[in-house]
């Protein structure tokens, strides 16, 4: 192993807590509690991320939770309390959603599935067609804290504190309890 200490070429201190890598070109987006920089894997040095992705309207300071690439290279990033900013290549561009303050540090998950973006707040999930929409569900119970959303085999699973996994099947719009599924020796 080697040890990589974020330091970059304009003398600035930065954040050693990293939360997210993403795979980009030659290098790495790399996501700390404090910014989005680029690791350049061929000199080992970081930057900006703005010199590899220009345009990206993001904030100083801003602390970056994930990083996630859908089917039409938009890079997603959440944020730790902006919300989440979707970037796109092609225009160089950036979108922002979930800027009001009651849901803004509240993300907690994105993933793709079947062609169409989701994102999980600590309450609920949302699709996204433009803009997002809450998918309205039933939950075995009201105090429910969505830690992870995750795509496998055309569902969503919907990891919650509490509560356990729910799958959710975008096909039917139907729920199923990961327990009422795998019982017995597939549990």
């Amino acid at each position: 192993f080697q040890h990589f200490k974020i330091t970059t070429d304009d003398s600035i201190t930065r954040s050693n807590v990293v939360l997210s890598l993403w795979p980009y070109h030659d290098g790495l987006l790399v996501g700390t509690d404090q910014e989005l920089l680029f690791f350049n894997l061929k000199t080992a040095i970081y930057s900006h991320v703005t010199k590899v992705l220009p345009g990206l309207d993001v904030a100083d300071k801003m602390g970056i939770k994930y990083l996630f690439k859908d089917s039409k290279n938009h890079i997603w990033i959440l944020t730790i309390d902006h919300g989440i900013l979707k970037y796109n290549p092609m225009t160089n561009s950036t979108s922002h959603f979930f800027q009001d303050t009651d849901v803004r540090s509240k993300v907690t998950g994105i993933t793709e599935c079947n062609g169409n973006i989701y994102v999980s707040t600590e309450q609920s999930f949302f699709r996204f067609n433009s803009t997002f929409e809450q998918v309205n569900i039933t939950y075995p119970s009201k105090d429910i804290n969505m830690r992870v959303l995750s795509m496998v085999k055309d569902k969503l699973w919907l990891a919650i504190n509490g509560i356990g996994i729910l799958i959710y099947d975008p096909k039917t719009e139907t729920v199923q309890d990961f327990k009422d599924i795998y019982k017995g020796s597939q549990y």
